[in-house]
């Protein structure tokens, strides 16, 4: 029995996770999505592992749109600022997942750009669902 451990219930796994930053980071993205942006949380997966070079790996949040990745999002602790490694680490995985939408957060900064032959466009905003 862990004594002294907070835990934050996952709407998507449905069940309690040890509560860390970078958990309460992903469990407010996707409440975000859901509630603000209109996605369904049946669309939205958490921790789906992935191999790259045959490393497992696993990506934080993908949003899913008509069955195909749509936004595959990498959370990072508040006290962790985006940097040019956490760019490299999600376009990395996205030649894996090939999703039209990247986002990396840490909760108070977000960092959102798209795909659009093969170049990364930054912008202001998450499509809405």
């Amino acid at each position: 029995m862990q004594i002294n451990k907070k835990f934050i219930y996952c709407i998507i796994r449905k069940k309690k996770i040890l509560l860390t930053q970078e958990e309460w980071i992903r469990q407010h993205v996707i409440k975000f999505f859901v509630l603000k942006k209109g996605y369904n949380l049946s669309e939205i997966a958490v921790e789906v592992p992935i191999l790259v070079n045959n490393i497992r790996k696993r990506i934080d949040i993908i949003v899913y749109k008509c069955a195909k990745p749509y936004i595959i999002i990498e959370c990072k602790a508040t006290n962790i600022i985006p940097s040019q490694n956490d760019f490299n680490q999600i376009l990395i995985y996205n030649l894996v997942i090939n999703s039209h939408y990247l986002m990396i957060t840490n909760g108070i900064q977000h960092v959102f750009f798209s795909k659009k032959k093969n170049k990364f466009l930054f912008k202001k905003k998450i499509p809405d669902y």
